[in-house]
């Protein structure tokens, strides 16, 4: 619980030198046992100037590493305890606090601060001190005056060229000249406290966030995990019993499903090196390469061009073939096969559209349904399934060309719309009467 102690002392202690540190050390009593050291605050020497009635009051934080374990329901200290009733989100509380304290110099009776002498190699040693460090020069309270600042760098003797010296050598002559400055770099996580929504152990304690973690790091349990709930109390809580069912039964050994317990071990690193591949996927495929983010084009080289050369010598399928010359056959040595009938098929215009009957009254013939019926299941691949040209509910017709030749029946395939295009050639075989391929023969046919 948090409470308040006021102590109201003022300690007046005379030092012949100078101080090297100032501790405060805070004690604990319980009932009519010995102190207990709980922690160390080091308090910073005043500065010259600060003088009793002129010292601010100041705030140190302390924090204690002991581990108190209570029989009640208290947190105590230094134990992992959790809100949740699994158990998970752990949290540790350590004994922690704040010590308001004021450090001054007294005055003497002549107005002078009572401030030990310092000897000469520490005067050395301080003015050293004081040229390389600008707080036991100007004080903390000086980093803030920019003409204590400016006036500390001039005669310290800074280096402007030094990259460690840049910030403050801009920062000075920023405020000399009251110029604006807008820096080329940012500072990370700068004020990050102040843009955070929630604190840290809140975030940890909701299950939303939990579910959308485990499904970014791919946990087997949530990797196919789809649509997840915009609030915490829509997320139920068996939806992580598997997962921490597993965690739990990472290092148990069950014989149930197995004949003894070598198998069951062997099966059970079967499954920690299945989780440690895929887990070494999963990091792999968070690396990209070149290739992968910028696409450029190749120079080309002897392997490309073969290909554009091979590619010259592909049969070509126009959109409108033409007619070609084809080589006579002679009428010597032929035999059923040798010679076929070649139809092209380009396309089609104004095609009757079927309409569905308005009426009740006026239902369509059996043969009609048959024939509709046997042309919807047929599979369609070169017309638009939808056309913009016919209002909504009218029926689309499915064209296709029959080709009937010496009793063999070739067709293309089924196109849809009134407008169709095929494109395809058909090929059926020839034969001669009688076997006789002489040219009076093929004249008769």
């Amino acid at each position: 619980a948090d409470f308040r102690v006021h102590f109201g002392q003022i300690f007046n202690l005379q030092i012949v030198n100078w101080p090297e540190s100032l501790t405060l050390q805070v004690y604990e009593t319980i009932g009519h046992s010995s102190p207990t050291l709980l922690a160390e605050v080091f308090l910073p020497i005043p500065e010259t100037t600060v003088v009793t009635g002129r010292a601010p009051i100041e705030e140190v934080e302390f924090s204690s590493n002991q581990h108190v374990t209570l029989d009640h329901e208290g947190v105590g200290s230094g134990v992992p305890f959790s809100f949740e009733a699994d158990g998970s989100n752990q949290l540790i509380l350590m004994t922690s606090g704040k010590v308001s304290h004021s450090v001054a110099w007294a005055i003497g009776e002549n107005g002078i601060p009572l401030i030990p002498p310092l000897s000469q190699q520490n005067i050395g040693f301080r003015s050293a001190l004081k040229r390389a460090d600008a707080i036991s020069s100007i004080g903390t309270s000086g980093l803030t005056d920019m003409k204590k600042l400016a006036k500390w760098a001039a005669e310290s003797k800074l280096d402007p060229n030094d990259p460690n010296n840049a910030p403050l050598m801009q920062l000075i002559s920023v405020a000399t000249s009251g110029e604006s400055y807008v820096p080329d770099f940012f500072r990370l996580e700068q004020l990050q406290q102040e843009f955070n929504f929630v604190s840290d152990q809140e975030l940890n304690r909701s299950k939303r966030f939990r579910l959308l973690r485990l499904r970014s790091q791919e946990v087997p349990e949530f990797r196919n995990y789809k649509q997840v709930p915009v609030y915490d109390r829509e997320i139920m809580e068996k939806v992580f019993q598997d997962y921490e069912k597993r965690l739990r039964d990472r290092s148990v050994i069950e014989t149930k499903e197995h004949i003894d317990t070598h198998r069951a071990i062997v099966a059970k690193y079967l499954q920690q090196v299945r989780e440690s591949v895929i887990n070494r996927f999963l990091i792999a495929k968070q690396y990209f390469l070149l290739a992968d983010m910028i696409v450029e084009e190749e120079v080309p080289n002897i392997s490309i061009l073969g290909l554009s050369l091979f590619k010259l010598a592909e049969q070509k399928r126009p959109l409108r073939p033409r007619r070609k010359g084809r080589k006579k056959v002679t009428a010597q040595n032929l035999s059923d096969g040798d010679i076929k009938l070649l139809v092209n098929i380009v396309r089609a215009y104004d095609i009757p559209v079927r309409k569905p009957a308005v009426s009740k009254f006026q239902q369509p013939s059996k043969s009609s349904r048959m024939f509709s019926e046997k042309r919807a299941a047929s599979p369609s691949t070169h017309s638009p399934t939808h056309n913009a040209d016919y209002p909504l509910g009218q029926v689309l017709v499915r064209p296709f060309v029959e080709v009937s030749f010496q009793r063999t029946v070739c067709h293309t395939t089924t196109a849809e719309g009134p407008n169709p295009s095929w494109n395809e050639e058909l090929e059926l075989p020839f034969k001669a009467p009688n076997g006789d391929y002489s040219t009076a023969s093929l004249q008769s046919v």
